[in-house]
């Protein structure tokens, strides 16, 4: 079994997913419930455990990391390296654009910070 630990402890992830998927789609009726990730116990995992496991790392790193951290990241990620703002908008499941626009400013503080850095 594939606990929730073990998929953030290696690049096991992407392994499981296609596993799960070519399982899900090749079965022409799913009659139970399949979850991405499972607990030690084999069951689902919930909201408040990955935060707890989130936040657990963070402070392994003198960090205070929440899922909205990684989520927050993600999407600054995407948008500093090119992606389009839709794309971004799409993928954090914002339904007006203006919210992600809140990323693109947080990108543009973050250029000058970087270039008053370098450029005294």
């Amino acid at each position: 079994m594939i606990t929730f630990k073990d998929v953030f402890s290696s690049d096991i992830l992407s392994k499981y997913i296609f596993v799960l998927l070519n399982v899900c789609l090749n079965s022409c009726a799913i009659r139970t419930l399949v979850y991405l990730l499972i607990n030690d116990k084999g069951k689902r995992v919930t909201r408040q455990e990955v935060y707890t496991f989130i936040h657990e790392q963070g402070k392994k790193l003198h960090k205070s990391i929440s899922p909205h951290t990684l989520r927050h990241s993600f999407a600054t990620h995407l948008l500093e390296n090119g992606a389009d703002l839709r794309v971004v908008q799409e993928l954090l499941g914002h339904s007006n654009v203006s919210t992600t626009q809140l990323y693109t400013h947080i990108s543009k503080k973050r250029l000058k910070e970087v270039y008053f850095a370098i450029n005294g």
